[in-house]
């Protein structure tokens, strides 16, 4: 193997890593993948170019998922190396570029790759990890991430990969051409480049700007909404002796929300520390609801059985009735359940002893009602799966909310990352996002993906602060083309592989 080709692609997945928050050099993802592209491609071969992928995607989950060593030190490298995976199939596709003598087929191939493996890696059942997409490193720039209102995430991730392999097209090119021809090449290669760089975000960033425009041209009715952020620390949220502590500090965040007379007040994921559905404590709560006169949405497990135990969510209205309840449906694998009993059964004893839950995961989507409104709630990754919120909204959810517990992961690039896959579910589906995070981040998405504010302390830091935080929320609802059938874009790629595939010419 060349000397150069291995740095180039652990190079590509190190400064990829850094795309995402807290590095937030999201310009960089417009060009860091060509390196990758042009090793792999012109691997020698096939087993070079699995190894080049592996060693691209190792590289990049190392330094993407460092956060997991707040969680436990063995679960970075575990789900780093699970993660990698991935790479064995992007460099086994990516090696099949040379069937195609055409530039076009070259790169169509190389984008349609790149979209379907994070696709896979999105959507496979139980392991799906669908953080830190391509298209997600631009998720604080409003213009550019409206093209996904036509094929979600994974059309911008498309884009950008197409941007890349062009980049990298010309720098193969450039490089092979014959000296007599080397200046014509280069001024070819030139023109490619430009294009690349400048031409296809300029005419992405200039959508996405019309179409702020016309939305911030249109009125709608707002929604006065509270979310409170707790700051509960992990090592003592479930701590019998802090449990009324625990409980006091949610108290006192909803009678400051409750003076700014919202029309909900939300709380975040399994806020209430033990059963509210069977916990003494809970009839205390509920008759502070009933004077308080607000609905609240607040997360608990839910106890029905001894074999039955969600991870739920329920809207208290105004007279402190439980009026509906949602309980998760995606799961954390080993955080939340041991998959696959029949097969890792016998992992249940250490994993229940290191934490993880037994909680059973909920069957299909609640749709809550907020006088006129309806909304439906994702519950802590559940946003990073863009089928959830497409099917919520399709059943008639005007907004969505997320209440999560990113407390696990410290005072990392983590939970900013997570409010990015919300801000993509916002732009998808043209609704407004409420977020509720016990330490951040808490806030306010529009329909249009735009950050309209979150719980900060007065440094203006936004985890691990203690606070609450009240908006009008405007409840516009775009009817996207994703919504239509853009969500469908994945599955084209899948197609357009296929068909490259059986027609391309081997070489």
């Amino acid at each position: 193997m060349s000397v150069t080709r291995w740095p180039l692609a652990a190079l590509s997945g190190v400064l990829l890593a850094f795309c995402y928050p807290m590095a937030n050099f999201s310009w960089l993802a417009w060009i860091i993948l060509a390196p990758f592209f042009m090793s792999v491609t012109r691997a020698h071969s096939r087993r070079q170019a699995i190894f080049l992928g592996w060693i691209f995607a190792l590289s990049f989950f190392v330094f993407s998922l460092q956060f997991l060593v707040h969680v436990a030190f063995a679960a970075w490298p575990a789900l780093a190396l699970l993660e990698s995976l991935y790479g064995l199939i992007l460099g086994l596709l990516l090696f099949e570029t040379r069937r195609f003598s055409s530039v076009v087929l070259r790169v169509l191939w190389i984008v349609s790759v790149w979209t379907a493996v994070e696709f896979l890696r999105t959507e496979i059942p139980v392991w799906g990890f669908g953080l830190n997409l391509l298209g997600h490193s631009q998720g604080f720039q409003p213009a550019m991430i409206q093209i996904a209102s036509v094929g979600g995430a994974y059309l911008l991730s498309f884009v950008m990969a197409g941007v890349n392999a062009l980049i990298a097209e010309a720098m193969i090119q450039t490089k092979n051409q014959e000296p007599r021809t080397k200046h014509n090449g280069r001024k070819w290669n030139l023109l490619l480049v430009l294009g690349s760089c400048f031409l296809v975000p300029c005419v992405v960033l200039i959508g996405g700007h019309l179409r702020l425009k016309i939305a911030d041209q249109q009125s709608s009715p707002t929604l006065r909404l509270s979310v409170i952020q707790p700051n509960i620390p992990q090592s003592v949220k479930w701590a019998l002796m802090a449990k009324q502590d625990v409980i006091e500090i949610h108290e006192n965040l909803t009678q400051v929300a409750a003076l700014r007379e919202p029309e909900m007040i939300i709380w975040p994921e399994a806020s209430f520390p033990g059963y509210f559905n069977a916990d003494y404590a809970s009839a205390s709560i509920l008759e502070k609801f009933r004077a308080m006169a607000i609905p609240v949405l607040l997360g608990s497990p839910y106890w029905e059985s001894e074999t039955r135990i969600f991870n739920s969510v329920m809207l208290v209205d105004a007279q402190a009735q439980i009026t509906a309840r949602y309980d998760k449906i995606r799961l954390v694998p080993f955080g939340e359940y041991v998959p696959w009993k029949l097969i890792l059964g016998w992992l249940e004893p250490l994993a229940y002893t290191m934490g993880v839950g037994d909680f059973t995961a909920g069957k299909s989507q609640t749709l809550f009602r907020l006088a006129e409104h309806a909304f439906a709630v994702l519950i802590c990754f559940e946003d990073v799966f863009p089928d959830l919120a497409r099917t919520a909204v399709k059943k008639g959810a005007h907004f969505l909310t997320v209440v999560t517990n990113d407390a696990w992961f410290g005072k990392t690039g983590a939970p900013w990352q997570h409010f990015q896959t919300s801000i993509f579910r916002a732009v998808e589906n043209g609704v407004p996002v409420v977020r509720s995070g016990n330490t951040g981040v808490s806030g306010f998405i529009s329909a249009e993906g735009r950050v309209l504010g979150v719980v900060k302390d007065k440094l203006g830091e936004s985890r691990f602060v203690n606070g609450e935080l009240t908006m009008e929320l405007p409840m516009a609802k775009h009817l996207t083309l994703y919504q239509k059938g853009g969500y469908l874009f994945p599955y084209a790629c899948l197609i357009i592989l296929v068909v490259l595939f059986l027609t391309g010419r081997k070489k």
